[in-house]
């Protein structure tokens, strides 16, 4: 599974307004790639590594919904889950175009069909 996932966002070129994206499994393991200069990925991998506990225990807690966003002033991490529990997240500026949201719905959308 981790090899599909890893070939997936492998192939992904700069989508419209995304700065990075980064996978997370259950395990807590992730794996990232940056489109931008804004992080590197290894900083984005730790990022998502101390996020990921808050990710499941939100699943376990089971709250409404598969998708949620995090706001800091300058970015926004969006988040989807799949059933497997493995989410996917997405570096954003914090106000997206048009374009930009239907580039992260599309993302979610491919991610949900893996």
């Amino acid at each position: 599974m981790k090899d599909q996932f890893q070939t997936w966002l492998d192939h992904k070129s700069n989508p419209a307004g995304v700065l990075g994206a980064g996978l997370v499994y259950p395990d807590k393991s992730c794996i990232s790639k940056m489109f931008t200069d804004v992080c590197d990925e290894a900083n984005f991998d730790l990022i998502l590594t101390a996020l990921a506990g808050t990710l499941q225990l939100a699943q376990q807690q089971k709250w409404p919904g598969t998708r949620f966003r995090l706001s800091f002033e300058q970015y926004s991490i969006h988040c989807a889950f799949r059933r497997d529990r493995c989410c996917l997240a997405l570096l954003t500026e914090p106000q997206l175009s048009l374009i930009a949201n239907t580039s992260v719905d599309r993302l979610f959308d491919e991610f949900q069909s893996l």
